[in-house]
């Protein structure tokens, strides 16, 4: 199994829904109508993720703490003249066991 962290945004459309994301990951996303089933999502789409990357024999990279993140994503928001949005917090999310 594997861990990584997700930032998890409040979805502004839908009320109570969820974005999902993995900054280390790029293009790994989802969401869910509650919070709950973004968790469940986010663990399926890391697994997922990290199996068809283990497919391509792409390396995983080395994954940061949620503080780690949490810094690197403000210090870009900053640097593009962006603010966090309200709501958002960071999250470490355990993949499903890999099929080999």
């Amino acid at each position: 199994m594997h861990k990584y962290v997700a930032q998890f945004t409040p979805a502004e459309d839908r009320e109570g829904a969820w974005c999902v994301e993995f900054p280390q990951l790029e293009g790994c996303f989802t969401e869910g109508d509650t919070l709950a089933e973004a968790l469940e999502n986010a663990r399926e789409c890391l697994t997922s993720y990290l199996e068809a990357s283990s497919q391509e024999n792409d390396e995983f990279p080395v994954p940061l703490s949620p503080e780690q993140t949490r810094e690197i994503i403000m210090e870009t928001m900053k640097n593009n003249g962006e603010s966090c949005p309200a709501g958002v917090f960071f999250h470490t999310v355990l993949s499903h066991p890999l099929e080999k």
